[in-house]
Order: C-alpha cells, then structure tokens, then sequence
C-alpha cells in the first residue's frame, strides 16, 4: 500500500520518464510478480523502462525490468512477447556484464524454456 501510494504522488508530481518514478514502478511491479500478480505488473514495467530509456547508466536496470516483463509476459500466456523481452535483456547483459556471466546464462535458461516448450 506505501508503494503504491508513493506512486500516486510520484504519477501527480513528477514528469511522466522521471527516474524515481521510474524506480517506484519497477519496484511495485517486482512485488506484483512475487505475489504472482501479473496483469498489473506490465504496464507498470513498460512504464519503468521508457523512465530507463535514454540513460546509460540504467542499463543493467532496463535488463532487471525486461527480465520481470519477460517472467509476467510468459506467466500470461504471452510467449512472443516474453521471448522478445528476454531478448532484450539478453543483448544488453552481453554489452554490460560480458556473454560469459551468471546473468547471461539465467537468461539463456529463460529463453530455452520458452522455446522448449514452443518446440522450437
């Protein structure tokens, strides 16, 4: 409830790409996923990664939010979109952290799940 009435002042008082806005949303949307509440989670996560988009230093965090879109994504039912995200997150975990890492492979897991299962 404190989350998401920080929103609320943060969505009346902030410009809508704002970074601490971006941050709360991506956090709601994180405890929406723990909670296996998944349909609210989305918009929330779209929302946090055009707050993300443009800033250099917040690409390990569009990765985090694309990784909870991809998860919320495939709980829906919604494996295009869930693969594209994981994609995503995929390209710049390379870019940031290197192709060899820990973060890569959970990544790779992800998408071999989804494509298992599509029978890919």
């Amino acid at each position: 409830a404190c989350l998401e009435e920080a929103m609320k002042l943060k969505l009346r008082f902030l410009p809508e790409k704002h970074m601490s806005l971006a941050e709360t949303q991506h956090l709601l949307a994180s405890l929406y996923i723990k909670k296996q509440n998944y349909s609210p989670a989305v918009p929330l996560l779209k929302s946090a990664l055009l707050g993300y988009k443009g800033t250099r230093d917040c690409d390990i965090m569009k990765s985090d939010v694309l990784d909870l879109l991809g998860d919320a994504y495939a709980k829906l039912g919604e494996d295009g979109h869930s693969l594209l995200s994981y994609e995503h997150s995929l390209k710049i975990k390379k870019v940031v952290l290197g192709k060899d890492g820990v973060a890569c492979a959970n990544v790779l897991m992800e998408i071999g799940k989804l494509k298992s299962m599509k029978n890919d």
